[in-house]
């Protein structure tokens, strides 16, 4: 052989032919999707079917990841703009919402807690009061995620907090990854996080889905009456979550693993309490108050918690440093523009319109039956929207469908926000596919306990929602 022809054999494939066959099937799914459905006859006009096509190539980029997701979010209004779907004040308008700046804020309190190691010392203190063996550990995780939702409200922080704490126990015990206990400490970890968030307007996507809300019904969801109405189903989905991981997995009482001394020993790691550990907790719990309050005074809650932000950086206090803000990721700022761009652009094109005037039959007729038919919905969605995306784009119809029906629209958007937190598969949300992705957990049986978990979601609705809400009046 020449050696021309060794060098060319030898030398680094590039393009196409440097991928993988899964990846070359996803990026021809990336492009199928959105051209099949631009085939599909329509009884749409031209602009409303654009912004589908345009959406359908979004969110399966979204789905498969090829692209960055925070490419394809910050490309989705360009092309909106760029396809004549509509003009640049509604596609890039997601800049302009409050939310966006709520978002940098949570961001960098999430950066604060992880940095002060505050959130890591106050899931030990709880967590060594409490059972340390492997049972009582997945036990454990909710009951601190419980505490923990009054206080970070960075989700990503709170999953992060619980996910190195049970790698950490892995490691320590001699847990292999993909057990069947490594996989149960990893789900109780994302658990703990997940099913404590619909409890209060804070943990969870309460504020966002209050920010449509506001728009659409003129009203505020107050603190204080979204844990009236949502704080007893967080706590029946929180404990449907562990009881999906003990009897799927077949976590017996057996104290096999006890993590005490291991959990005792990371805290006293952690040294005496430190200046800023304090400074952060009370910085931690002002953006709790301020919310609290914004409602009694009519500001936008969104708004105000980021105006607190150059607390952070006071000199004395130095919960953060001009560093630490060149080191935050803000890459999730362009999936939130692109998934309010979807919203509001399908708002501006007549699709909610339409949307509305499709299903609002199949879904009046009671107040039951719309509840029940936006949790099916949107736990449908999200096997191909993110929950941000759920959020953003059918909050707004599902408000002013319940107010055209007569029917009170607060437990709809509560109904909504349950389905965007039930998941069969990791894909389907960034902090699951992250917590997977430590490599500790088995997929089968991850996925094995999320549809159990989801099964197990429809009596959240039935035995606790629905009564609960009917007894209040909200029915």
């Amino acid at each position: 052989m020449k050696a021309a022809e060794q060098s060319e054999l030898l030398a680094p494939k590039t393009g196409f032919s440097a991928l993988s066959k899964g990846d070359l099937i996803k990026w021809i799914v990336t492009f199928l999707v959105p051209l099949i459905i631009w085939l599909i006859p329509m009884p749409f006009d031209d602009n409303i079917k654009m912004f589908i096509v345009i959406t359908a190539w979004g969110v399966t980029s979204w789905i498969v990841t090829v692209i960055p997701v925070a490419v394809t979010g910050a490309l989705l209004p360009s092309m909106y703009l760029f396809f004549g779907v509509t003009g640049a004040e509604v596609a890039y308008g997601a800049w302009t919402n409050t939310v966006i700046w709520l978002t940098v804020a949570v961001i960098l309190i999430g950066l604060a807690a992880d940095k002060s190691k505050v959130s890591l010392r106050l899931a030990y203190k709880i967590l060594l009061k409490l059972d340390c063996s492997l049972r009582g550990l997945i036990w454990s995780f909710s009951i601190a995620g419980i505490f923990l939702a009054f206080i970070i409200t960075d989700n990503m922080a709170r999953c992060i907090v619980f996910l190195t704490i049970a790698i950490g126990v892995c490691q320590a015990l001699g847990i292999k990854a993909k057990s069947k206990e490594a996989t149960a400490l990893c789900l109780a970890g994302f658990f703990a996080m997940s099913g404590p968030s619909i409890g209060t307007l804070t943990a969870g996507n309460g504020l966002y889905f209050n920010s449509v809300f506001r728009e659409v019904a003129g009203y505020d969801i107050t603190y204080f009456q979204w844990m009236l109405h949502n704080f007893i189903p967080a706590l029946a989905w929180t404990f449907f979550g562990v009881i999906s991981i003990i009897k799927v997995l077949k976590i017996g009482k057996e104290k096999t693993y006890d993590a005490k001394s291991e959990l005792q020993r990371c805290y006293n790691e952690l040294g005496p309490v430190k200046r800023r550990e304090v400074f952060v907790f009370v910085y931690l719990l002002m953006v709790v108050v301020t919310v609290i309050l914004s409602g009694t005074y009519g500001f936008d809650p969104m708004l105000v918690v980021a105006m607190f932000l150059f607390l952070m950086f006071l000199p004395g206090i130095d919960i953060l440093s001009v560093d630490d803000f060149d080191k935050a990721d803000f890459k999730i700022l362009f999936v939130m523009t692109g998934a309010i761009s979807i919203g509001n652009v399908a708002g501006s094109v007549g699709l909610i319109d339409v949307l509305v005037e499709y299903v609002t039959p199949l879904l009046t007729g009671s107040p039951v039956r719309m509840v029940f038919g936006s949790y099916i919905f949107s736990t449908l969605a999200n096997f191909i929207l993110t929950p941000l995306a759920i959020v953003f784009t059918f909050t707004e119809l599902f408000t002013e469908m319940a107010i055209a029906a007569g029917v009170n629209p607060l437990p709809v958007i509560y109904a909504l926000n349950l389905g965007s937190d039930v998941y069969v598969f990791p894909y389907e949300y960034a902090i699951l596919l992250i917590a997977y992705s430590f490599g500790y957990m088995n997929y089968t049986d991850t996925v094995k306990v999320l549809l159990a978990r989801t099964i197990l979601s429809v009596l959240v609705m039935a035995v606790f929602m629905i009564p609960l809400w009917f007894l209040m009046g909200l029915l």
